[in-house]
């Protein structure tokens, strides 16, 4: 049986809304980048309050106001920001000490940004990422439910 890995999730964000009306990309992209910065789990949310911002910053910003100036001085006419969910499997994280699981999920986001522009050879860009994570669905025989630590990534729409 062939097992992932990691599971990455590519979407885009358009500098036009897809919702119609008067909405627009760049409010939808800040809407994004707020709950992200303010999601908890998959239930909850931490409070609005400066000194909150979560977001490891490599050159895009610290918070999601900043995220979102930045796509917007940075994306293409059409595409605001890239956005990429980089998910490493629960089972398989279970594997790596408890308190040595975060930072590796960051070392593989950074790496998985970077090699992604070095295979084509273009210089990475800017972005910035925020790291969350969530209980699995329960396992179907065990019931047991995993930590799925994961991290969503905005780059601009270059």
């Amino acid at each position: 049986m062939i097992k992932a890995i990691i599971i990455p999730d590519l979407a885009y964000t358009s500098r036009v809304g897809r919702r119609g009306g008067s909405s627009n990309g760049y409010k939808e992209l800040l809407a994004k980048t707020k709950y992200l910065q303010y999601r908890d789990d998959a239930d909850g949310h931490i409070p609005q309050q400066r000194g909150l911002e979560r977001w490891v910053d490599c050159g895009m910003g610290s918070s999601y106001r900043e995220i979102a100036q930045s796509a917007d001085r940075l994306g293409s006419d059409k595409v605001l920001a890239w956005t990429w969910v980089i998910s490493p499997a629960p089972d398989l994280m279970t594997l790596v000490p408890e308190g040595e699981r975060e930072a590796l999920v960051k070392e593989i986001t950074e790496e998985i940004v970077e090699a992604y522009y070095h295979a084509r050879g273009m210089d990475t860009p800017e972005f910035s990422y925020v790291m969350h994570d969530r209980l699995t669905k329960p396992d179907e025989t065990t019931g047991e439910r995993l930590h799925q630590l994961h991290t969503h990534v905005i780059l601009p729409g270059t």
